[in-house]
Formats: C-alpha cells, sequence, structure tokens
C-alpha cells in the first residue's frame, strides 16, 4: 500500500532478501558448488577469492573468518605486543579497540571530526607530538567516507596505519581504491555491509609480507599438514562464504552505484526546505 505524506513507514536497515532474489541462480550455485565438492576449509574458491579481491584492490589479500578477526590478525601481524600504544578514533564500532584489549594494547584515543565522523587528524599530530612509543595508528572509515590518509599518513611517518574499511569497501581516496593505499586495510563481509556473504567473513589487504605471516597466523600458524612455526589462530574463511564473495565482487560497483542514486533521493526528499510541516 502507498503511504501518504504524513503517515510513518518503516524503512527497513537492509533488504538482503531482495538482493538474494535478484541474484538467486548464481549465489545458490555458489554455495552447492562447494557442498557437491565437499569444498568447505580452504581449498580452490577461497583461493579465487584471494585472487580477486587482490586484482581488485591491486593489493595481495587474505580471507579471514570476520572483520574482528581480521583486525586481531593485522594488529598481531606488526608484531605489536602487550603494553604497545596504538592510537584508534573514539568514534567506531568495537571490533576496533576489542582486539587491541585482547592483545593487551595501550589505546590512546583520538578525536573523530564532527563532519563525517573520521579521525581528526589535527588532534593524530597533536597525540604523536605529545606521546612517546606510538607503534601503530587505526583510521577508521565510517558510513563510506574515508579518512584523511594522505595527512595521516604525513604525520605517521614511519609509523605502520592500518584502515578499518568494514564500511567502506569498493570507495576511493583521491582516485585510489580501498585496500591500495596503506599498509594494511580490514573489510567485514558481515551480512549488513554493501560487500557482503551468508554468514560471517573478512579480508585483509595489504604488502606481502604482512599478508604471508596473517596467511599462516589464521590456520595455526602452519606452513604444511602439522608443521607450525608459531602459534596462530583458527580464524580462516571458510570455502562456501568465499564463493559467495565471489559473485558478489562482480556486482559491488553496481551495488554501490545503485546505493549512490538511492541516498541522492533521500537528500532531495529529505530536505528541510521540501519537508511538510506535520506541526
Amino acid at each position: 500500500m502507498e503511504k501518504r505524506i504524513g503517515e510513518e513507514m518503516e524503512v527497513p536497515y537492509a533488504n538482503l532478501n531482495r538482493i538474494y532474489q535478484n541474484s538467486k541462480q548464481e549465489l545458490d550455485k555458489a554455495v552447492h558448488d562447494c557442498i557437491d565438492n565437499s569444498w568447505f576449509i580452504k581449498g580452490p574458491k577461497v583461493d579465487e577469492f584471494e585472487k580477486n579481491l587482490t586484482e581488485y584492490c591491486n593489493a595481495p589479500a587474505v580471507g579471514v573468518s570476520s572483520g574482528t578477526s581480521a583486525l586481531l590478525l593485522a594488529y598481531e601481524c606488526l608484531g605489536l605486543r602487550s603494553g604497545d600504544k596504538i592510537v584508534i578514533p573514539s568514534f567506531t564500532f568495537i571490533s576496533t579497540p576489542e582486539m587491541a584489549s585482547k592483545l593487551g594494547l595501550e589505546i590512546v584515543w583520538a578525536d573523530c571530526n564532527k563532519e563525517n565522523y573520521t579521525i581528526n587528524t589535527d588532534d593524530l599530530a597533536g597525540i604523536l607530538a605529545s606521546s612517546k612509543g606510538i607503534k601503530a595508528i587505526v583510521g577508521v572509515d565510517i558510513f563510506g567516507h574515508t579518512c584523511d590518509w594522505e595527512t595521516i599518513k604525513q604525520i605517521a611517518g614511519d609509523i605502520p596505519v592500518i584502515q578499518d574499511a568494514a564500511q567502506s569497501f569498493g570507495g576511493r581516496y583521491k582516485g585510489m581504491i580501498n585496500g591500495s593505499y596503506n599498509d594494511l586495510t580490514c573489510f567485514s563481509f558481515y551480512p549488513a555491509k554493501n560487500m557482503w556473504c551468508f554468514g560471517d567473513g573478512g579480508a585483509v589487504v595489504g604488502s606481502q609480507n604482512y599478508i604471508d605471516k596473517i596467511s599462516m597466523s589464521r590456520d595455526h600458524g602452519r606452513t604444511d599438514k602439522y608443521v607450525h612455526e608459531f602459534l596462530g589462530w583458527n580464524e580462516r574463511l571458510d570455502s562456501i562464504q568465499a564463493n559467495i564473495l565471489n559473485f558478489m565482487i562482480t556486482k559491488i560497483d553496481s551495488h554501490n552505484n545503485d546505493r549512490k542514486k538511492i541516498a541522492s533521493i533521500y537528500n532531495k526528499e529529505l530536505n528541510t526546505d521540501t519537508m511538510v510541516k506535520t506541526a
């Protein structure tokens, strides 16, 4: 039923079923291919997704079990140890500081901008000028808005920079695709994200030496069956989610463009100059 002006209308946060129905045949095939071939843990479809993601982001990539595990493994691969200081913006999802706390890191909070809620670079510069021993800096892209990465990297100097891009997959900064320009970039493919799978999934993109280490760390520090070089984690991306993402990555640009068109309609129709006053 069409709603009239002044009537309440519930707008869902996401309509995943509509996306699924629009691509039901391809997504069902992605799942059944894995089941029919007994591809469940790692395997060719995970390799294929990592290849697709590497090509899309123009940087080496490794699939992991979630965006949260992506952050954990990114922090750890930098060699951060308990007591080390890490700068994290004050406005972010709990995973960003949670994984730092799990490793015993000392979090130094940075203020955020009022305009788009990304990290305030003036405050970041002040932190680095007044605090000694900062070992890493995390910037968080919020609501699709990317941080001012050029300024952040200038301030950081030799300090590693991690991009929490859980909310900005497929976005660009000064023409560069997200994932291609920082030491490490962490993605989440949770179903509420613009690039999603049927469960949890994530990835880390970055310098090859970091990606090689994360690839081992996500699988118990393994180099071969029952051969483990160091203590790792069980944070692998499963084959079914990887194969869903193999399809979704082919659609992400068109999906993002659709989101932009819908957002422009909201911006126009919800403009205070054109809204009907009800009071």
